[in-house]
């Protein structure tokens, strides 16, 4: 059985409308994350709407994976026409996101 908290909680993750992310991004930006199968749309989204793109965001990331699987779903920044520095850049966008609406 849920309890109220958590009802709030799924509630604001799900339908609560907290940032329009494409006022993060200039033209370049979008054109990249275009370019990555990411596309922006000009609407506030939900903290579950940003989660979604920040997973697709960061099937690129290049970090060390141990984990076989993990590796499995990662793809590769050099495949497409995004240079590590633009990639990088978007990324830390998505973080300031992240700090200052997502979570809040």
């Amino acid at each position: 059985m849920k309890t109220q908290i958590y009802k709030d909680w799924e509630d604001k993750y799900y339908n609560e409308k907290v940032v329009n992310i494409k006022d993060f991004f200039n033209k370049e930006d979008l054109q990249n994350l275009e370019e990555l199968g990411i596309s922006i749309e000009d609407k506030r989204c939900t903290r579950y709407e940003y989660e979604i793109l920040r997973q697709k965001l960061i099937t690129y990331y290049d970090e060390n994976e141990d984990d076989e699987e993990a590796l499995s779903y990662k793809k590769k920044i050099e495949d497409t026409k995004v240079s590590k520095t633009d990639f990088r850049k978007i990324v830390n966008v998505f973080d300031k996101i992240a700090d200052e609406y997502v979570y809040a």
